[in-house]
């Protein structure tokens, strides 16, 4: 499943070599992602999102014009303003640049997939240009080139296509849902489906945890938590033996029998459905993955040992 969490730490080229078909394209489509080794190559290349007086949202729109055109008229008489937005609705998606000082405008329609498109536009910039400052601008407030530029991208939805690049960003995103769309549509055609109604939709969406949370399902998943087995394997402790039991502290005694934690695995067992448990069922993420996961987190919270 190409929303798998596995998935989401992996190269996107690694994800989509097996699921691109579903969109019709290869690998090669993809803008390349590049990561400089050191940004002190880049120094020329500067993005601000928020530092400025008028990238504030919760200002008055008329504040934030002004504010705008107090930074606008300190910008020295050489730099050139492009203005770019993007523009999408139900049958594709556009893009548009503008050139403010000329003024002369680039505008055109790219593969539907893509939600946001402007990194074509600033790698032909970076290859053109002395510098490249990317300024965001938080809202229409009648900022003349932000709003030029809104124009151009909804009159660029009916004009032909510049680009066949597509960020790997939206490519994931839309296999992900092609393929939730594909198992919902054969599901509600299983004898199944009327029985086990909690399972009437498949729903994939990444699960946010804390760092701390998250560091304890991994080594769940990686069995690297500090049990009295692999802690004697380390000559840690002199003993593998469960405190309690007197036999060896395994995972499945520890998750499944073990009667020092047999309140806390009673509600583990309560949350995943009160079924009979096993250690590879809970472990595969693939069904139920988004309650297994706060069901093992709390289990591993509740026992105190880490």
């Amino acid at each position: 499943m190409i929303s798998n969490w596995r998935y989401d730490r992996l190269p996107c080229g690694a994800t989509l070599d097996k699921y691109s078909q579903l969109l019709n394209l290869s690998v090669s489509d993809l803008i390349q992602i590049y990561i400089p080794e050191s940004w002190e190559d880049h120094h020329s290349f500067v993005i601000r999102t928020d530092e400025m007086e008028f990238q504030q949202r919760v200002l008055d729109p008329g504040v934030i014009k002004r504010l705008y055109h107090e930074y606008r008229s300190s910008l020295r008489s050489d730099v050139v303003i492009l203005a770019t937005d993007v523009s999408k609705n139900a049958s594709g998606v556009a893009i548009a640049a503008v050139n403010c000082s000329l003024p002369t405008e680039l505008q055109g329609s790219i593969p539907a997939v893509n939600s946001v498109f402007t990194a074509k536009i600033i790698a032909e910039a970076l290859n053109k240009c002395k510098s490249l400052e990317l300024v965001y601008s938080p809202t229409h407030v009648g900022i003349r080139e932000n709003e030029w530029a809104d124009s151009v991208a909804r009159d660029a939805l009916v004009s032909p296509r510049i680009y066949d690049f597509v960020s790997p960003e939206d490519a994931i995103s839309a296999c992900s849902k092609i393929i939730r769309l594909t198992q919902t549509e054969e599901w509600a055609k299983s004898k199944y489906c009327n029985e086990y109604t909690w399972l009437e939709e498949f729903n994939y969406k990444k699960i946010s945890f804390s760092r701390s949370s998250e560091v304890l399902i991994f080594r769940f998943l990686s069995r690297s938590l500090p049990l009295n087995t692999i802690l004697y394997k380390c000559h840690l402790i002199d003993s593998p033996d469960c405190a309690v039991c007197q036999t060896p502290e395994t995972w499945e005694h520890f998750v499944l029998t073990c009667p020092q934690f047999e309140n806390t695995i009673d509600s583990l067992r309560s949350n995943l459905g009160c079924i009979p448990l096993s250690l590879d069922w809970i472990s595969d993420f693939s069904f139920c993955g988004r309650l297994k996961c706060r069901a093992i987190c709390a289990f591993l919270v509740s026992s105190g040992r880490f």
